[in-house]
């Protein structure tokens, strides 16, 4: 093997701030115990780990999407549509926090053109790139608009949740799954995985956290391929053919498929 291309995450940048508008080289990575989740920190032990094998002998790089998303998506939109199905789903904060989207072909290009930067001695072996569908998005408007156009109640007439009483729950769900786990009885992260109102899920809900690619485009010659706009409406257009009609949960889609 002389090329590895990594398929990262901001998540390795990301501590529970805003992140807004801001390029990877503005960005640093927590110290250990101290990113948002301990996802990101394995993640991030992955990508130090290959930066510092980098050689030319074996080239490496990094290319981190956010917020992917597009056609047999099973991870974002099929529990969030779920529950807004079921009307469970509410606001948290004031709705008005952006994100950056990746759309899956989006995501596929940069990899790609991380490989093709991939040389003896080229200035690009061994970093770090995020690639998206460029900008920011409010992240409430277009879950909103996804469940409206699969003919579910909108987000925006509900009462929103305010950030301070969920951040609260949040902080006593993950103090419970600390001791739970202290005592020996659950590990940590399982009661985490169960209790989703944690402090990661409601701190990722309200924050902003989108980027400048423009480092991305310079070094990997990248831009995105599709639109967002183009990428959520097909998308969208995607799960009422496919996905309707079940709506299945990411564990039913992992465990039975799409059909």
């Amino acid at each position: 093997i002389r090329k590895i291309v990594c398929a990262g995450t901001p998540g390795t940048r990301m501590d529970g701030t805003n992140i807004t508008n801001k390029k990877q080289s503005e960005l640093e990575m927590p110290k250990p115990g101290k990113f948002a989740a301990i996802y990101a920190e394995t993640k991030a032990m992955a990508e130090v780990a290959l930066r510092e094998a980098t050689t030319n002998d074996l080239m490496t790089i990094t290319v981190a999407p956010h917020q992917v998303y597009g056609p047999k998506d099973s991870l974002f939109l099929p529990n969030i549509m779920n529950a807004a199905r079921t009307g469970k789903l509410r606001i948290f904060g004031n709705g008005k926090n952006k994100i950056s989207f990746t759309h899956v072909d989006n995501y596929c290009h940069g990899l790609i053109l991380g490989e093709k930067v991939l040389y003896p001695d080229s200035p690009h072996l061994g970093k770090f790139y995020l690639v998206t569908d460029g900008g920011g998005y409010e992240l409430w408007t277009m879950l909103d608009n996804c469940a409206v156009a699969l003919g579910f109640p909108s987000l925006v007439a509900k009462f929103k949740l305010p950030y301070p009483l969920m951040i609260t729950i949040a902080y006593l769900v993950n103090g419970v799954a600390r001791f739970l786990g202290f005592l020996g009885i659950v590990e940590e992260y399982k009661t985490l995985r169960t209790l989703k109102v944690n402090w990661f899920t409601v701190t990722m809900l309200v924050i902003d956290r989108w980027f400048d690619i423009s480092e991305a485009k310079a070094a990997l010659g990248y831009e995105p391929i599709i639109s967002f706009e183009k990428g959520w409406s097909q998308t969208i257009e995607w799960f009422k053919k496919n996905w309707l009609q079940k709506c299945r949960s990411t564990e039913e889609i992992r465990e039975k498929g799409w059909y």
